[in-house]
């Protein structure tokens, strides 16, 4: 049975081709895309296009698309403008709290705790 396509989807041969169709959408881990357009994931889950549209693997075994290098400058500019808060630089950037963590400590920056103490034997 063929999907009917409705609303903005309506141009286009499926989800999937929607998807590739938007420059936004470009280089977005499956995280962002639900940010950005959580009714287009919704849509790629249901049709069984997102494995597709964005694969959990990408080529050379990482997880996630790198960042775009203005993307990588901005989250280590903004380091020290917002407070070491991760995820303020997140909501600003466009991208997940744990994706500014990771390139923040891969500078070395000090990030600011807001959650949980955490349980190994730093003091």
């Amino acid at each position: 049975m063929k999907t009917i396509l409705k609303g903005r989807y309506k141009n286009y041969k499926s989800h999937l081709d929607y998807f590739r169709n938007q420059e936004r959408l470009v280089g977005l881990s499956r995280w962002e895309l639900v940010q950005e357009d959580s009714a287009l994931y919704k849509a790629l889950i249901r049709s069984g296009e997102l494995e597709e549209a964005i694969p959990e693997i990408y080529p050379g075994g990482r997880g996630r698309p790198p960042l775009s290098e203005d993307k990588q400058k901005q989250i280590l500019g903004l380091h020290d403008k917002y407070e070491r808060n991760a995820s303020k630089v997140a909501k600003l950037v466009g991208c997940s709290p744990p994706t500014v963590i990771r390139y923040w400590e891969g500078k070395d920056l000090e990030i600011r705790s807001c959650g949980r103490p955490r349980l190994d034997n730093q003091s």
